[in-house]
């Protein structure tokens, strides 16, 4: 692919990767190829990312610069906006967000005039756009890390169907992983699982993310280790932090730790 194309990204499921083409003069647009290097949908964005859950979010492509002639058939798309194509190249949800992320979980998140929300599969708001709340990109365990924006601005997590799950009452939080999610109370760390109960105390620093039933975490000497998720230590707390492994390529028993 490399030899007909500047840049491919990896296959997604739906068995197409992003391709880019200096196609029109100097103007570079965006299409999909099937894994047998053969174009599925022209080459027509400006923009184009993976596809997830059957729909990829893309920018059309509406003239160039030069002649400020159309060159696709994108005649209704607003300029320099985000929408949805499905698999055919077709247009699921018209373009109008200034940004867009690929669909999780049964939505995405968008941009939209000034504003950020999540949309369904058919473009209907399922968290309404919101001038004074900022959302993380993504949707982890069925939940979405969020703070509403203004003086001594807490965090929280909210459902995908909109509705808080938990209240914004944490210093800070980070995204869940593999149940649990680490959140700060008093300058602390510790972790919540999807109800918001307290599994593991705040009184760490610096936690990473869940991952194969283990997080490092660093003490209040600065040395870091691994805990599992009743929060007792699986590799003692002895590592410098800039040191410490990666739990997702470490393997810790009985205090051991092998690659």
């Amino acid at each position: 692919m490399s030899t007909k194309w500047r840049f491919a990204t990896s296959f997604s499921t739906e068995g197409l990767a992003v391709v880019e083409k200096n196609t029109y003069g100097s103007h570079l647009a965006y299409g999909y190829s099937n894994s047998n290097c053969n174009i599925e949908i022209p080459p027509k964005f400006t923009q184009a990312f993976a596809f997830t859950e059957g729909l990829a979010a893309a920018k059309p492509l509406i003239y160039t610069p030069r002649t400020d002639k159309i060159i696709s058939d994108e005649r209704n798309s607003q300029p320099d906006k985000f929408g949805y194509i499905d698999v055919k190249g077709e247009w699921v949800i018209q373009p109008k967000y200034d940004k867009a992320q690929p669909f999780d979980q049964g939505i995405a998140k968008v941009f939209i005039e000034n504003k950020y929300a999540w949309i369904d599969h058919q473009g209907n708001f399922v968290i309404d756009p919101k001038f004074n709340v900022i959302y993380s990109d993504n949707v982890k365990n069925g939940l979405i890390l969020f703070q509403p924006l203004g003086k001594d601005s807490k965090y929280g997590y909210m459902a995908i169907d909109g509705k808080v799950a938990m209240q914004p009452e944490y210093d800070d939080a980070k995204d869940f992983s593999e149940g649990l999610a680490s959140v700060m109370v008093n300058g602390k760390w510790g972790f919540v699982n999807t109800s918001g109960k307290v599994v593991i105390q705040p009184k760490y620093l610096n936690p990473g993310f869940f991952s194969e039933g283990l997080a490092g975490v660093t003490d209040n000497f600065g040395n870091s280790g691994f805990i599992n998720k009743k929060g007792e230590w699986a590799l003692s707390p002895k590592y410098l932090d800039n040191t410490l492994i990666k739990c997702s390529k470490a393997k810790c028993n009985n205090g051991k730790v092998s690659l």
